[in-house]
């Protein structure tokens, strides 16, 4: 059977059903070929936000990296700024605090000597008591060293408070110094 013979012996309601399976399948082609265009041009819509999320993170990423780097800069340059600021003022405090090491031995000196003369006098007064027991006339002496006494014991007061007002100063300086290296 040739091809002509197998035309006329198709009916016309075949062809007709033919005809209209090929139209439905390529209307059916026509709506597949647009479902996939359209969601070809969604993924490529999907692909472009993607790539441009993407590269504003990149890009938001990289701001936040320049910020901490520019922090951590700006850290580092005053944390230098502040030592040496630090030493600065340690070196300033160094010989303050040595004055007032040498003010402190200097009146703890003061003192003893002080103790001394006192001690001295006290057993000066209880020899000259001893005297004066049998003698009356010894008791002179002793009235113009209860004078003495108590001047030295005056002197001795006000070196006291000086020293504890020289020893609050060095309390408030040390307080100063052990705040300014951050021990308290």
């Amino acid at each position: 059977m040739n091809t002509i013979d197998f035309y006329n012996s198709i009916s016309e309601e075949n062809v007709l059903a033919i005809f209209a399976f090929l139209g439905a399948g390529a209307f059916y082609l026509m709506r597949l070929t647009k479902m996939m265009r359209s969601r070809i041009k969604e993924y490529e819509e999907r692909d472009a936000d993607g790539r441009d999320a993407f590269k504003n993170d990149i890009d938001l990423l990289q701001g936040i990296e320049e910020r901490i780097g520019h922090e951590h800069r700006h850290v580092k340059s005053n944390i230098e700024h502040e030592l040496v600021e630090y030493e600065l003022a340690a070196y300033a405090l160094n010989p303050r605090l040595r004055a007032m090491a040498h003010g402190i031995r200097s009146a703890k000196e003061s003192e003893a000597k002080h103790l001394v003369i006192l001690g001295e006098e006290i057993n000066s007064m209880s020899d000259s008591m001893n005297r004066s027991v049998p003698n009356q006339p010894s008791l002179e002496h002793i009235r113009t060293a209860v004078p003495q006494a108590m001047q030295i014991v005056k002197q001795l007061q006000d070196k006291l408070r000086e020293q504890r007002v020289t020893t609050q100063q060095l309390l408030a300086d040390v307080t100063v110094i052990k705040n300014g290296y951050g021990v308290e």
